[in-house]
């Protein structure tokens, strides 16, 4: 891996406007504040420095780094931060709610891995307990060495990412801006696709989903047509059923539930 992570990315961001993605909701309550504000640096990818400050971790995992944009609450890349733990994770998502939603639910799952709510500390509750063992020196940062996190635009993350470093990344349920005049503010178009090649390696993965049908015509078109991508599908249950070891999000299920369909794309780097 020759090629650093570095800060120059106006050469990938000439003539792409950013992603329009919403930053925040509702106030967060103070114990997911102070997880922003302790543990999210502790995670958070610096472009300013090669490498984003942590070469040792884009070595470590050379083998199998995966990316996730926009993980909203963060239940997918949750799953499989704890199911893989020999796999490199990054996720990007600008939404701070979200991103206060994945660290929680990390904490939760490191502290039962670690066994310290079977200590006592499960009758403080959840975030007493999180308090307590972060003042401890443990927290999600130690308890999940394999992920990173850029809380900001992936169009400013992927340009500064190493080329083919990536062995798979997920793009799941995008904001579809259905809308036609809205159509330079959809992710997977010709010049997002550009970015999105680059760091992902040849014989890599890049799996998208979506409910909206105006995504998935616009989405195939783009995808089908860039010359680095070729879609896997072979028959019609390849895009109508979930991939092995696919983890629904709550978005997904409230979809489901309003009776719209589900399209899933996996398309592979030439």
């Amino acid at each position: 891996m020759t090629q650093e992570l570095g800060c120059s990315t106006d050469g990938g961001l000439r003539g792409i406007s950013q992603s329009f993605a919403r930053r925040r909701a509702r106030k967060l309550s103070a114990y997911r504040e102070g997880l922003i504000e302790e543990q999210l640096p502790l995670l958070t990818l610096d472009l300013a420095q090669p490498f984003g400050g942590d070469r040792a971790f884009f070595e470590r995992y050379r083998g199998d780094l995966r990316l996730e944009i926009g993980f909203g609450a963060g239940e997918h890349l949750l799953a499989q931060v704890v199911r893989e733990p020999q796999t490199g994770f990054i996720g990007c998502e600008p939404y701070r709610n979200g991103v206060a939603a994945l660290l929680a639910g990390l904490e939760k799952r490191g502290l039962e891995k670690r066994g310290l709510e079977k200590r006592g500390l499960e009758n403080r509750g959840a975030e007493d307990s999180g308090k307590k063992a972060r003042e401890g020196g443990e927290g999600v940062s130690s308890f999940f060495p394999n992920l990173r996190l850029f809380a900001d635009d992936a169009l400013l993350l992927l340009p500064a990412l190493p080329e083919g470093c990536l062995s798979f990344l997920y793009l799941l349920f995008p904001d579809p801006w259905p809308r036609r005049r809205h159509g330079k503010r959809r992710l997977l178009r010709r010049q997002v696709l550009d970015m999105l090649a680059r760091p992902l390696r040849t014989g890599g993965i890049l799996r998208w989903s979506t409910d909206e049908p105006v995504l998935v015509a616009t989405g195939l078109a783009a995808c089908c047509a860039h010359p680095c991508f070729v879609w896997r599908a072979r028959a019609p249950d390849d895009w109508r059923l979930p991939p092995r070891s696919w983890v629904a999000t709550r978005y997904q299920r409230k979809a489901e539930r309003a009776g719209r369909s589900i399209f899933y794309a996996t398309f592979e780097r030439r």
